[in-house]
C-alpha cells in the first residue's frame, strides 16, 4: 500500500517522467493483478521514454499474460535490439517467444542468453521448456538439470522425467518440490501435476499460488505446460479470480 501510494505521488508531482508510470505500472502487475491498469501505465511510460528498455520488458509481459503474444514478442525484439548484449533482453524475448509457440526462436534466444552470460542459470530452465515443448525430453532434462535453482531443477526434473516413461523419478522429484519449495514455488508444483495428467491436484495447487500470490500466476492464461487445464471450469475461476479471464480455448 505505501508503495503504491508513493507511485501515485510519483504521477501527480511528475506527470511528464516516465518513471512514476513505470512504478505504479510494475505495482499493478506484481500486487493487484490489475492488468489492464498495467498496460495503460506501462504504455504511459514507454510513449514518455521510447528506448526505455526495462519499460519494454514489463510491458512484454503484461502483454504476454494477456494473451497478447504479438504485441509481446514486438516489444521484446525491440527491447534486445536496443541493447543486443543485455542476457536479460535475452532471456525475456525466449520466454515469450517459448509461450507464442515459436520454439526455434525461443532456443535461439536462449542460447544468446548463455553466450552472453553463462551464469544466467534461468536460461537453462527455458531451454528446458523449450526442449520439452518440441519433444524432446532427453534435452529438456540436460537443461533442466543445469538450473542451479533447486526449485528450477526439481521442477524440470518432474516434467521431463515424466515424459521420459520414468514416472517414479518424476514423482520424487515433484514431492521434494512440494516438501521443500511449497512457498515459493506453489505455481511450479501446479505445472508438474498438469503435466502428470493430475488436475485436481495441480488446480489445488495453482488456488494455492493464487492465495499466496505466487509470481507465476501471471502465466494462468499462457503456460502451455497448463493447456490440460483449460477447458475446467475450476481454471476459469482462478483466471477470473487474477484478472486473466476467460480462459483461452
Amino acid at each position: 500500500r505505501q508503495a503504491m501510494a508513493a507511485a501515485e505521488r510519483a504521477v501527480a508531482l511528475a506527470p511528464g517522467l516516465p518513471d512514476g508510470w513505470a512504478a505504479r505500472g510494475i505495482l499493478r502487475t506484481w500486487c493487484t493483478w490489475d492488468f489492464q491498469g498495467a498496460l495503460s501505465d506501462l504504455r504511459r511510460a514507454l510513449a514518455l521514454q521510447p528506448s526505455g528498455v526495462e519499460i519494454l520488458h514489463r510491458l512484454a509481459f503484461v502483454e504476454r499474460a494477456l494473451g497478447h503474444h504479438a504485441g509481446a514478442v514486438a516489444l521484446a525484439r525491440r527491447a534486445a535490439a536496443l541493447d543486443p548484449l543485455d542476457p536479460w533482453a535475452q532471456r525475456v524475448l525466449a520466454s515469450v517467444l517459448m509461450t507464442s509457440g515459436d520454439l526455434a526462436g525461443a532456443r535461439a534466444a536462449g542460447r544468446r542468453v548463455l553466450q552472453l552470460s553463462p551464469e544466467t542459470t534461468a536460461a537453462h530452465h527455458v531451454l528446458g521448456m523449450v526442449e520439452l515443448l518440441d519433444g524432446r525430453p532427453g534435452a529438456a532434462l540436460a537443461a533442466f538439470r543445469a538450473d542451479r535453482r533447486e526449485w528450477g531443477r526439481l521442477t524440470g526434473e518432474a516434467l521431463a522425467l515424466f515424459t521420459l516413461g520414468d514416472r517414479g523419478g518424476s514423482g520424487r522429484a515433484l514431492a521434494a518440490l512440494a516438501r521443500g519449495h511449497a512457498l515459493e514455488a506453489a505455481y511450479q508444483v501446479a505445472e508438474a501435476h498438469a503435466w502428470r495428467g493430475e488436475p485436481d491436484q495441480a488446480l489445488a495447487w495453482l488456488a494455492r499460488a493464487v492465495a499466496q500470490h505466487d509470481p507465476g500466476v501471471r502465466m494462468l492464461r499462457v503456460d502451455p505446460v497448463l493447456a490440460p487445464l483449460r477447458a475446467d471450469p475450476r481454471f476459469a475461476a482462478l483466471l477470473e479470480r487474477v484478472n486473466l479471464g476467460p480462459a483461452p480455448r
